[in-house]
């Protein structure tokens, strides 16, 4: 069984506190060309905010990101361990409908996992346990 530490990304990923505005997580996404932020709290991991919530739950919605906290639009998404499955961390990724998982160690942010990091290491024949 692969294990998330086999495929994390640990290089290129940033975090943002959950209390900045989304103004500020649209502005690090666009300096650092990266679509998802993990979100986090006095050090804890609470989510991920990506582009695709911004565009839906702020820009579409009319709310203004100069005053709408991250916490207020990102996906609360419990992290994998760097020992957890790939296919649980699918599995999570799946049930919280985003395309990132944060990934700790003992309570400490390592990086992440992305849906297609996922994908790259099962086999196809395990595919059908991951259809809707």
């Amino acid at each position: 069984m692969v294990r998330v530490a086999s495929i994390i990304i640990d290089d290129a990923y940033e975090t943002i506190d959950a209390s900045q505005t989304i103004l500020d997580a649209a502005k690090k996404m666009k300096t650092t060309g990266l679509p998802d932020l993990i979100v986090v709290e006095n050090e804890e991991v609470k989510g991920v905010i990506t582009d695709y919530l911004i565009t839906t739950c702020i820009v579409a919605e009319t709310k203004d990101p100069q005053t709408t906290s991250v916490i207020d639009a990102m996906q609360p998404i419990p992290p994998v361990e760097l020992t957890t499955s790939v296919e649980e961390a699918l599995q999570r990724l799946q049930k919280y409908a985003v395309p990132v998982v944060p990934v700790v160690f003992k309570g400490e942010l390592k990086g992440l996992v992305s849906v297609q990091d996922c994908w790259s290491v099962i086999p196809a024949e395990y595919w059908s346990r991951f259809e809707k």
